[in-house]
């Protein structure tokens, strides 16, 4: 059975140019699945 030897981990992603304060809770909530959970869920 093969196996993985390295696994380069990397993703990244911005929605939108507001500040903090002004952001919309849909696209925090898009950047932080893209962003934390996929490559979670990859390693």
């Amino acid at each position: 059975m093969p196996t993985c030897a390295v696994l380069v981990n990397n993703a990244g992603g911005a929605i939108g140019l507001d500040t903090v304060g002004h952001g919309a809770a849909n696209e925090w909530q898009h950047m932080y699945d893209v962003n934390v959970l996929s490559t979670l869920r990859v390693t």
